[in-house]
């Protein structure tokens, strides 16, 4: 099979994978993923990358808004890390010898760049991580755009259609992204939903690895929700869910299109802008 004829014909001392999606396994996940990664290899060791909580709900957040959700239904999995079971999850199959954690921030800063700190953390030789390159393909939205994507959603709910359809996430966001406004802040009613189950997480981190991530939660005491007007927020969604907009393409069996709306949404900004100046 393919991962047979690539171990055969592999050179170096190693394979290294990278996914988010992994962070999210079972146990039973880590098992089959040990059984088939077995036959190929000779030891497995398991890397996680964490961030500060308020930071990792922060990033999270926004490609939940990507995918279609609002503020206000998004899944709780956007919003915890829940660090203690997932690294507990990998650790009951790999024991924790096998078990390396770093920290988001601290990669970031390194001036390898984040991959190539990474995959040195990772085993890599020094030559071998620089091909790592980084990039920031998936950068941030700022509140402004965040807060109209959220109405935007709203207006245009997701349904077991849509969802069937794939992911909103995969559209083209470059509109959203271009426009300048204040950092991204969560919406104050999730601060006790994640300083709730953040404590856990802080103290297993700097008990069984040494790591802080702590402290991040003052940065986030801002209040988004009252960037915009209640007026500010119904009229771009009634601007959204004008049902001109089916006549425009915008929705596609159930997906936003996202470049099409880039025109619409250039009315709603300003709408949004009037508003509040009035």
């Amino acid at each position: 099979d393919r991962w047979t004829r690539f171990s055969q014909s592999n050179q170096s001392d190693g394979i290294m994978l990278s996914g988010e999606a992994l962070s999210a396994l079972t146990p039973q996940g880590w098992e089959r993923l040990s059984r088939f990664f077995s036959r190929y290899v000779e030891d497995i060791a398991i890397v996680f990358v964490v961030r500060e909580p308020y930071s990792w709900a922060r990033s999270n957040l926004q490609q939940v808004l990507k995918g279609g959700w609002c503020f206000d239904n998004a899944p709780t999995s956007a919003i915890l890390q829940r660090v203690e079971r997932k690294v507990s999850a990998a650790t009951s199959v790999f024991g924790k010898q096998n078990i390396g954690v770093t920290d988001y921030s601290s990669l970031r800063a390194d001036p390898r760049g984040f991959c190539s700190a990474l995959g040195q953390f990772c085993g890599l030789s020094k030559d071998q991580a620089a091909l790592l390159i980084s990039s920031n393909a998936n950068s941030s939205m700022s509140l402004e755009a965040a807060l109209l994507l959220d109405a935007i959603n709203s207006a245009r709910p997701l349904n077991q259609a849509s969802i069937q359809a794939g992911s909103r996430r995969f559209g083209d966001f470059s509109f959203f992204r271009g426009i300048v406004g204040q950092p991204f802040s969560l919406p104050s009613k999730l601060h006790s939903q994640i300083e709730q189950h953040a404590t856990a997480d802080t103290e297993f981190l700097m008990k069984d690895y040494g790591i802080d991530v702590s402290g991040g939660a003052l940065e986030d005491r801002a209040k988004p929700e009252t960037l915009f007007s209640d007026p500010t927020i119904e009229a771009i969604r009634k601007l959204a869910d004008s049902p001109s907009l089916e006549r425009r393409s915008i929705v596609i069996d159930g997906q936003i299109n996202y470049t099409a709306l880039c025109e619409v949404a250039a009315r709603i900004i300003d709408l949004a802008l009037k508003t509040c100046d009035s």
